[in-house]
């Protein structure tokens, strides 16, 4: 979706820049923690699958597999993207509050799933806990302490969010949304990347720039840009609670991230999916990172180097969403974020394999021939 920025009054662009520069901070941030917990399940998994312990999932994790992206989706899911674009385009008012109380149960467990890892490892720390202990509730069966302790710290955050409408808070639920997105999507390889990211830009480009010639206005700003009714404040207006109706604000849905601004006192914001797109590039390189060294790859101290993989797409998230940012002050206008954010994140990481020797394996995920690659004297100085 497109990069934006709102308000009434004319700002200066510098202080707009350092409030965007601190929103693409942010993103960053959430990147490296969805991240690390991707990696962390993906070894564990792998290790299980060696030992044939097939028992060691989380209660969500059992619930949700995982959803490896393929080619043959790269037209798909733009389709299917755009569909939801027009239904809510259109229909949103009629079905904002069902996609409002929809989207406030699945936040509480997605942040219940980003939680837990850190309630978990604060008990360990706190309580000297060696392992951690589990109960059994009725149709759900055994389940961890740390997690029913996040669902109920994660309740309390929605609940709060849905009286106050505090942009924080919503960028927290947006944190573990992205999480848990990131941890059950995968990808394979850079050429399904590729192949998915180029449907994407094509989408992002249409619904930014062609839309308004059609539907006489810019869907994909419409869209980012509208507001659901408070489902306390309409629950509310049932029973009769006219006060606290009143009181309910309006909501801007988990699907994006916001900054009141701190420099410049307007507002940015920031597409979730312009932060979903270079999170799978991390995703799929950490875990890169990891197999090639495990498989035999790189020489000498060179698993210690400071450019790996990971650090390659970061830096170009960085790069991306800069570009997005400055083009979106210079033009005045909503930009197609991904026009900056895919070139900017595939080629060095192209560019990186190509240096190393491995863009073959990065290209297609294969990492078992890098060790007899990286042996070969051609390759050895």
């Amino acid at each position: 979706s497109a990069k934006l920025k709102s308000g009434n009054v004319e700002l200066k662009l510098f202080p707009l820049f350092l409030d965007d520069c601190v929103l693409i901070a942010f993103s960053l941030l959430a990147i490296i923690l969805a991240s690390e917990r991707s990696f962390t399940m993906m070894k564990k998994r792998e290790e299980d699958e060696k030992s044939d312990n097939k028992n060691t999932k989380t209660e969500i994790e059992a619930a949700f597999p995982n959803f490896q992206l393929e080619a043959n989706l790269f037209l798909i899911i733009p389709l299917a993207l755009s569909g939801t674009l027009l239904a809510l385009f259109f229909f949103f008012a009629q079905l904002n509050f069902f996609i409002a109380v929809y989207i406030s149960v699945c936040s509480t467990f997605t942040l219940a799933f980003t939680l837990q890892p850190l309630l978990a490892y604060g008990a360990r720390v706190l309580f000297s806990m060696a392992e951690e202990k589990s109960v059994t509730l009725p149709t759900v069966g055994a389940t961890r302490v740390s997690m029913l302790y996040a669902v109920i710290v994660s309740t309390a955050i929605v609940i709060t969010w849905l009286v106050t409408a505090n942009w924080f808070l919503l960028d927290a639920l947006g944190v573990g949304l992205l999480v848990w997105l990131l941890c059950h999507v995968k990808l394979p390889n850079l050429r399904v990347a590729a192949a998915i990211f180029l449907g994407l830009v094509v989408y992002d480009i249409f619904w930014v720039f062609f839309s308004q010639r059609i539907f006489h206005k810019n869907v994909m700003v419409e869209v980012a840009m509208q507001e659901a009714k408070n489902p306390v404040g309409v629950v509310a207006r049932s029973m009769g609670l006219e006060t606290l109706a009143k009181a309910s604000p309006e909501i801007s849905l988990p699907g994006k991230f916001l900054f009141e601004g701190i420099f410049s006192g307007g507002e940015s914001m920031l597409g979730l999916g312009d932060v979903f797109v270079p999170g799978l590039l991390a995703c799929y390189t950490k875990m890169f990172d990891y197999r090639r060294l495990k498989s035999g790859g790189g020489r000498g101290g060179e698993h210690r180097r400071l450019m790996t993989y990971f650090t390659c797409s970061l830096c170009g998230a960085s790069l991306g969403l800069l570009l997005a940012t400055i083009a979106v002050l210079f033009y005045r206008v909503a930009q197609p974020a991904l026009i900056y954010i895919v070139p900017a994140t595939m080629l060095p990481l192209l560019l990186l394999g190509l240096r190393n020797g491995e863009a073959s394996a990065l290209w297609t995920g294969d990492c078992s021939a890098i060790a007899t690659i990286r042996s070969s004297p051609a390759l050895t100085v």
